[in-house]
């Protein structure tokens, strides 16, 4: 059986392990890595993992996920709910081709307390280069027209923030949890879409396409 590794043990972590069923656990060998580069994120991961889920082995790693991928195996999954868009890239990138990979984020948009507030997941199979080409895309084109916020940046002039974001976060484990528990389908299979998008706690499906030359992200 393949392992999960667990890039990011912040909020959106914590909010995973929150959605998993112990049948979907058992799917999986129980060693799970865990890997946040911030000191005793990790470790406290491990200890809600295993207070949920007594048979679960967790290792945690004081790395980038990057780095940890070097301990995983070609069909392990990989789960992202990393702090920059950057950070998702550069694992994207890094990851095995033949590990799958689930990614989550939620943020605020320009406007200040009045920005729309959202949240991204999406699951990369395998071999699926179409979701994977208009992944990337999104997320390259995200991370040239935005900028890294911290949750204490979103949420300190915005006390709402955190309470509004938060069942967007919630909607977007549930995505994560359901994908962990469909090991074995195929993209077209995967509960609601490979991409989705949620501006509260409804899952919609995320259609992405290339813009025309003169738009200025595309």
């Amino acid at each position: 059986m393949s392992l999960v590794v667990i890039g990011g043990n912040n909020r959106g972590g914590k909010a995973i392990v929150n959605e998993l069923q112990d049948k979907t656990t058992r799917l999986y060998e129980p060693e799970w890595l865990l890997a946040d580069p911030k000191p005793d994120r990790a470790v406290q991961m491990a200890a809600v993992l295993t207070d949920r889920f007594p048979t679960l082995q967790p290792q945690p790693l004081q790395m980038p996920v990057q780095e940890a991928l070097a301990y995983s195996h070609d069909d392990d999954i990989v789960v992202l709910a990393l702090d920059t868009l950057e950070d998702i890239l550069q694992t994207l990138e890094a990851r095995l081709p033949s590990q799958r990979v689930s990614f989550q984020f939620a943020g605020r948009g320009p406007g200040g307390v009045a920005g729309t507030r959202l949240a991204i997941q999406g699951t990369i199979c395998p071999e699926d280069y179409d979701t994977e080409r208009r992944a990337l895309l999104f997320l390259r084109t995200l991370l040239g027209m935005s900028q890294a916020a911290s949750s204490r940046r979103l949420t300190g002039p915005d006390p709402l923030s955190a309470t509004v974001l938060q069942p967007h976060r919630q909607a977007a484990s549930r995505q994560t949890a359901r994908h962990l528990a469909e090991k074995e389908r195929e993209p077209q299979d995967l509960s609601g879409s490979p991409l989705s998008v949620m501006f509260g706690p409804t899952i919609y499906p995320l259609i992405l396409v290339q813009g025309a030359s003169q738009d200025t992200h595309v």
